[in-house]
């Protein structure tokens, strides 16, 4: 089975990303052994391979109720599963914050309960409480 060509594309700059980590954390192991950058240089080289390393891609989808963005969220990344992961239809939104993600850790649905709008807190400081979120794996097939 064919990947969603969205994700053959991320899949793609994510390993362009790696490329230009790993030749950048060359270039400071060979500054290192001939001996031509000031060190100060070579250890910004090496943080700059590692946070680009670490970085994530995040896309976000927001707007009113009952817009569509759920079953965009659905065509885009779930279409290949057959089914819909995040609910849409009438009578059914998403109207918590939800996050999904895919990389080194298992691909999870990360939703932070409806209460969390009474809270003053910003989405970022909601993110750092771990203990407000409800956590699910996604079991993904893999084409073989």
């Amino acid at each position: 089975m064919a990947l969603p060509l969205l994700i053959e594309h991320l899949r793609e700059y994510h390993q362009w990303r790696m490329r230009i980590a790993n030749a950048v954390d060359q270039i400071a192991k060979l500054s290192v052994d001939l001996e031509i950058l000031p060190s100060g240089t070579m250890l910004r080289m090496q943080n700059l391979s590692r946070e680009i390393a670490g970085d994530q891609l995040r896309i976000s989808f927001f707007g009113e109720f009952a817009r569509g963005k759920s079953e965009l969220i659905n065509a885009l990344f779930f279409s290949d599963l057959g089914a819909r992961l995040m609910p849409s239809g009438p009578g059914q939104t998403t109207m918590c914050p939800v996050e999904i993600t895919y990389g080194l850790a298992p691909p999870s649905l990360q939703l932070l309960p409806i209460r969390s709008r009474t809270l003053n807190d910003s989405i970022e400081k909601l993110k750092k409480n771990s203990g407000l979120w409800t956590f699910s794996r996604l079991f993904v097939r893999l084409s073989g």
